[in-house]
């Protein structure tokens, strides 16, 4: 786990690591955060790469985890 302050620097130098796991209660640090992963994507972030986790389709995670991206080196999993 790392902190807020350090994946902050390391958005803001756009840089992604393979996995993210965003939880907690402050939904405004949670959404800054995934929108700095978005715009790092850019127009990439559409299609197969990205995908919502709800608690409707939670079972699929980790099919989804264990699916590599399709023509990227990383894809966004939203829940």
């Amino acid at each position: 786990m790392i902190s807020v302050e350090k994946l902050e620097g390391e958005l803001n130098n756009g840089k992604l690591n393979s996995m993210y796991i965003l939880f907690g209660e402050e939904l405004f640090l949670l959404e800054s955060s995934l929108n700095k992963i978005k715009k790092i994507f850019g127009e990439k972030i559409k299609g197969i790469n990205y995908i919502v986790i709800d608690d409707t389709n939670l079972a699929e995670l980790i099919s989804d985890m264990e699916t590599p991206a399709f023509r990227l080196s990383k894809k966004i999993n939203n829940s």
